[in-house]
């Protein structure tokens, strides 16, 4: 007899941490007998979604639980179709383990029945996306929370959702790498200048982005610190700007080359993308780093 899913609630729990939103999801498996649902096993998993997929989604926050929802159905069913539902502790909705568009609301109730089909037989298809996509969504929205809590804004903007799509996808010729690149160049500019502009005061008119971050970061940590978060996400962007006939930025091109330790010209796209990647995750987590001290410093502060 085939299994049903029920989702009874879904309650909002609070994470000041978060950047995004986090609720508990309740739930029952059952079977349906002649219409009528019995519960066999209860459950509630905690659902956490990212504000940077629901800037994707272009969701209010009204409108984010219900869709969350939804999507987390989609992964508990299959969970449970694979026989994996015991293992399943928390479903995290990011931009790499949900889909680009929101899927239909779910509406939460007792007559909301789902039933959970049989495992597939075929062989699931490899490729998967490198896991360091995820990661960065992660550590992106670790950022901005911090931000937050400091400074009232996020500090990390969201550009065109092309590029935010377009680092989760694979790259194995010299056209997909080079739409890479110019997409995580374009991630890697994207800063709140507003916010920069009001901490780094004293940096020049028309300053750019890294610039005025490399400043901003150099008020609350060492040099060396500032370099770390602003070093990768300079050399990506020159590494942008040497695609396609940039010859007069060709000095730029070559040096970030040397800094990656790239070969030149550039054979495995795939492992220098793999590389670029890591690059940047390794700057978010250096900035997240920076911005937890910072926290930390304020929060031992005596109060005035």
């Amino acid at each position: 007899m085939a299994k049903h899913l029920r989702f009874n609630s879904l309650k909002p729990i609070e994470d000041h941490g978060l950047d995004g939103h986090k609720y508990e999801l309740r739930f029952d498996v059952g079977e349906l007998i002649d219409g009528t649902f019995k519960p066999l096993e209860n459950y509630k998993i905690p659902v956490t979604v990212s504000g940077t997929l629901q800037a994707i989604w272009q969701q209010s926050d009204a409108q984010i639980a219900a869709t969350s929802a939804s999507a987390a159905a989609h992964i508990i069913t299959d969970a449970a179709s694979s026989g994996a539902l015991g293992d399943l502790k928390e479903v995290q909705l990011t931009t790499y383990t949900a889909p680009r568009k929101p899927p239909p609301a779910l509406r939460i109730g007792p007559d909301t029945l789902i039933p959970i089909p049989e495992a597939p037989t075929v062989e699931q298809s490899a490729g998967r996306i490198s896991f360091l996509s995820d990661d960065i969504s992660d550590v992106r929205d670790q950022v901005n929370a911090l931000s937050r809590d400091l400074y009232r804004d996020r500090l990390l903007e969201l550009p065109q959702e092309r590029a935010i799509l377009d680092v989760y996808k694979p790259t194995r010729t010299p056209e997909e790498f080079r739409s890479r690149v110019a997409s995580i160049a374009t991630i890697c500019t994207a800063m709140n200048m507003g916010l920069l502009r009001k901490h780094a005061k004293d940096a020049p008119e028309g300053t750019g982005s890294l610039m005025l971050l490399d400043t901003f970061l150099r008020k609350i940590a060492t040099i060396e610190q500032a370099t770390s978060v602003c070093g990768p996400l300079k050399n990506i962007n020159h590494l942008r700007k040497g695609f396609p006939t940039h010859g007069d930025n060709a000095d730029q091109f070559l040096r970030a080359h040397d800094f990656f330790k790239l070969s030149y010209p550039i054979e495995d796209f795939a492992a220098v993308w793999d590389t670029l990647l890591g690059a940047y995750l390794t700057a978010m987590k250096s900035l997240r780093n920076i911005l937890r001290d910072e926290r930390l410093r304020q929060l031992a502060k005596p109060s005035p």
